[in-house]
C-alpha cells in the first residue's frame, strides 16, 4: 500500500544524449553548449525539496552478472555476489 499518493517521476538523460544534440544544432554557439553541458556535470536534479543523484555508469545499461557458483543474476555493476560476499559475479 503506497503511504502517499504523490508520483514524481525523474527522468534522466545521458549527457552523451545532450551533447550531441547540441552539437548539431547551429543555432546554439559553442560558448552556450560548453555552458549548459557544465551544469549536467554533477549529475543531480533537485526537484521541489527532494535531490536525486545518480552515480554512472547505470547498472541498466551494462551487462548482467552472473554468480558461477549459484547462477544469481545480479545488475552490471556488481564484482561480487552481495548475499555470499564471494567475488564470483561474471558477465552473463
Amino acid at each position: 500500500m503506497f503511504k502517499s499518493s504523490i508520483w514524481q517521476l525523474v527522468w534522466w538523460i545521458p549527457q552523451e544524449f545532450w551533447d550531441a544534440s547540441l552539437s548539431d544544432n547551429s543555432k546554439v554557439s559553442p560558448e552556450s553548449r560548453a555552458e549548459f553541458m557544465g551544469v549536467l556535470q554533477d549529475y543531480q536534479i533537485s526537484l521541489y525539496d527532494q535531490v536525486f543523484h545518480w552515480r554512472l555508469p547505470l547498472a541498466s545499461l551494462l551487462p548482467k552478472k552472473i554468480d558461477s557458483k549459484t547462477h544469481e543474476e545480479f545488475p552490471g555493476n556488481f564484482d561480487f555476489n552481495p548475499y555470499t560476499g564471494e567475488n564470483s559475479a561474471r558477465n552473463s
